[in-house]
């Protein structure tokens, strides 16, 4: 049997990404791994798959994309004819990646002494 089979030849391990690749890909998991839901979690990794390949063409960084950028990405999914649900499902999942990012990477806030 050929080596060159999917997904060998398509899915290359996640210690042999590059380093930003396997920091999405990792945080893409954390994200993810909190869903009881497959079909939810398993839509979302690919709606994810689908927003870092688009960021990745057009030189974006994932982890810093703006408003603007992301409104050129819905544009571009109607001018597609993508679904409004379809549509509504990425930025749900778009949103609930970056919220799980940003809540992951904030570092804990100082204590405030207590009033007296």
């Amino acid at each position: 049997m050929p080596r060159d089979w999917y997904p060998e030849n398509r899915s290359p391990l996640r210690s042999q990404l590059p380093e930003v690749d396997e920091r999405f890909a990792a945080a893409r998991e954390d994200y993810l791994l909190g869903f009881e839901n497959f079909n939810t979690a398993r839509a979302y990794w690919a709606d994810l798959e689908a927003i870092y390949d688009w960021c990745q063409h057009r030189g974006f960084d994932i982890f810093h994309l703006t408003d603007r950028q992301f409104q050129e990405y819905q544009a571009l999914l109607r001018r597609r004819r993508y679904s409004e649900g379809t549509i509504r499902r990425r930025v749900t999942a778009w949103r609930g990646f970056i919220k799980s990012t940003v809540n992951s990477s904030r570092e804990p806030q100082e204590q405030r002494p207590p009033r007296q």
